[in-house]
C-alpha cells in the first residue's frame, strides 16, 4: 500500500498557515517542545520554557500556537504520526483493529505524558488522530458494524486504550511505571495478608494473576480489546 501524503494541518492552529522558512515556525516549536518532553517530561513544556528553549520571548510564540493545552494536544498528534493504518481487509478487519489500537498505545507510551495529553483532551480534532479515527471506523465498517454502532464502538476502544496507555506510562518511564504498579501489587498483597481468608476471597484468588511487566500490560490490553470486539461482532450478528 503506498504511502499517503501527510494530511494538512487543521485552518484552526495558528500557525498552519505561515511560512516555514522563517526561524520560528511551527514545526520548530514542535521540535523544541518534543525535546524538552523527551528531557524533562510533559509538565516542563510551558510556552515560557518552549520560548526559552529556542532563545525568544513567550509572546512570539503565541502567534503559532494558541496556548499550552494546544501545544500538548499537537505534540500528541506528532506523537501518533508513526502509527501505520491498513488497508481494511473483510477477512481480517478484528486483527487488524487490534493491531491498530495497541500499536496507538504503543506509541502514546513511548513519549512521557502523551498518554496524559490523551485522557485530557476530550475530542482530539488534530490530523493524526483523525487519520487513526477514521482507520478505526475503516475497519470496522469492513467487519459489517452499522455505522451508528462503529461510531459508538470507536469511542469505547478509544476510551479503553487511552486509559490503558495512560497506566502504563505511570510514573514517566516503562521501568518506574513497573516499579510503580509492583509497589502497589505488594500494598494488595500486603493487606489481603491481614484480613481473615474469607474475607475479599475473589481478589485473593485473582491476585496471583497481578503482573507489572510492559508486555504484560500489552497483553492485558489486547484481551480487553478482543473481549470488547468479540462482543461488539456477536451484537451485530
Amino acid at each position: 500500500m503506498p504511502t499517503a501524503e501527510p494530511l494538512p494541518p487543521p485552518p484552526w492552529v495558528r500557525g498552519a498557515n505561515k511560512s516555514g522558512r522563517r526561524q520560528l515556525s511551527l514545526e520548530a516549536i514542535l521540535e523544541s517542545a518534543m525535546r524538552i518532553l523527551e528531557s524533562e517530561g510533559l509538565d516542563a513544556v510551558t510556552m515560557r520554557r518552549v520560548a526559552q528553549d529556542m532563545g525568544t520571548a513567550a509572546g512570539s510564540l503565541y502567534a503559532h500556537v494558541r496556548n499550552k493545552a494546544e501545544l500538548h494536544e499537537l505534540l500528541l498528534d506528532a506523537a501518533l504520526a508513526p502509527v501505520h493504518v491498513p488497508e481494511p481487509d473483510p477477512a481480517r478487519w478484528r486483527d487488524q483493529l487490534l493491531e491498530l489500537l495497541t500499536g496507538t498505545a504503543r506509541a502514546m507510551v513511548a513519549k512521557p505524558g502523551i498518554a496524559r495529553v490523551s485522557m485530557e483532551t476530550a475530542i482530539p480534532t488534530t490530523p493524526n488522530a483523525l487519520r487513526l479515527m477514521d482507520g478505526v471506523l475503516a475497519l470496522l465498517d469492513a467487519g459489517g458494524i452499522p455505522p451508528r454502532e462503529a461510531l459508538a464502538a470507536a469511542d469505547v476502544l478509544a476510551l479503553h486504550l487511552t486509559a490503558a496507555a495512560y497506566e502504563m506510562s505511570v510514573g514517566g518511564t516503562p521501568d518506574a511505571a513497573a516499579e510503580e504498579l509492583q509497589r502497589r501489587t505488594s500494598q494488595i498483597t500486603q493487606y489481603l495478608e491481614l484480613l481473615p481468608p474469607d474475607r475479599l476471597s475473589h481478589l485473593r484468588a485473582a491476585q496471583n494473576l497481578f503482573e507489572t511487566e510492559e508486555e504484560a500490560d500489552v497483553d492485558g490490553l489486547r484481551l480487553g480489546l478482543e473481549m470488547l470486539l468479540d462482543g461488539l461482532r456477536a451484537r451485530s450478528r
